[in-house]
């Protein structure tokens, strides 16, 4: 299982441009995506649920830098 790494900057990017909408949206599907990408994690020993946590993590550090946290 190859492990894809986030590009911090790039996401950082993203978010910069994202609406407060669009932001929460972002985070919610990741909740949702979760519980599934741990699953196939703990089959392959994959880092799914790592990236999206990682990616979640600028969304949160967005939506606080807008005093929206």
């Amino acid at each position: 299982m190859e492990k894809r790494a986030l590009d911090w900057q790039a996401v950082e990017a993203r978010a910069q441009g994202m609406s407060l909408v669009e932001l929460h949206a972002a985070l919610e599907d990741i909740q949702r995506t979760l519980p599934h990408a741990d699953a196939l994690d703990r089959q392959d020993r994959g880092d799914r649920g790592g990236y999206y946590r990682d990616e979640s993590s600028v969304y949160r550090i967005e939506l606080k830098r807008r005093g929206q946290a």
